[in-house]
């Protein structure tokens, strides 16, 4: 008759065995990369990737039939001596130029896939850039600067898309300053209509010369090029008629 202590030995000795049994079954039925030319070699090891934040396409487009009024405001870093006063001011500060841009001397820089919020709304993002060695100075009307977004029409002709409305008010017209290597950024509609075309802002310097920006593709609706957007004034401190 076996001992307990006999048993156990020979458990012992079957699960050794099943044990090298499966390591040979599994080492005859492994498959080693093998090269081009036939020799085995070891297979490459795949790190697990990092969390990487993908840019997904951007979708921060509006849709109107008609133009815009314009909407480009900014404070000035040096008041202005000259002005009569009373003007309606902006909190859109200048911003020290810590990066490389795409441009020199004064420029408009504009950014479609930069989303920004534009009157609630996704917008895009729009620089104006003073990398001169002066202090620039530039019109104002109650803070909103000359800029308008401008399209090719049918014709391939630049067209305005956008308009800035006139105050009938002395006191609103002033001019801002901006220093060298320093930026205002504005919060800019990203069109989407029927036409597809080229886009771009243009503004009215105050010698009479204009700054044109790098175009972008887009589209409109034609009614963009005619139909001006309108407003209604409600009191004294607004005066504006269109």
């Amino acid at each position: 008759m076996k001992t307990p202590a006999h048993q156990w030995y020979v458990v012992a000795a079957v699960s050794i065995l099943m044990l090298i049994t499966a390591v040979i079954f599994a080492a005859s039925h492994s498959r080693p990369a093998v090269s081009a030319g036939g020799e085995h070699v070891a297979a490459p090891v795949v790190p697990v990737p990092k969390d990487v934040a993908v840019k997904q396409p951007v979708d921060n487009f509006l849709e109107v039939d008609f133009m815009l009024r314009g909407y480009c405001y900014a404070d000035s870093q040096f008041r202005d001596t000259e002005a009569a006063g009373g003007f309606g001011p902006s909190e859109n500060s200048a911003h020290k130029v810590t990066r490389d841009l795409p441009g020199d001397g004064l420029f408009l820089l504009a950014q479609p896939t930069e989303k920004t919020s534009f009157g609630g709304k996704p917008g895009m993002q729009l620089l104006l850039v003073n990398r001169t060695d002066d202090t620039l100075k530039f019109f104002a009307c109650d803070s909103r600067l000359n800029i308008i977004q401008e399209a090719q029409d049918q014709a391939g002709n630049w067209q305005p898309i956008e308009y800035l409305p006139s105050s009938f008010c002395g006191n609103s017209y002033h001019h801002v300053y901006l220093r060298p290597d320093y930026s205002w950024q504005f919060s800019a509609p990203r069109y989407r209509g029927t036409f597809a075309t080229k886009l771009r802002f243009t503004m009215n310097l105050d010698d009479g010369s204009k700054l044109h920006s790098n175009e972008f593709k887009g589209s409109v609706n034609l009614a963009q090029f005619t139909t001006k957007q309108g407003h209604q004034a409600t009191n004294i401190m607004d005066p504006y008629l269109d």
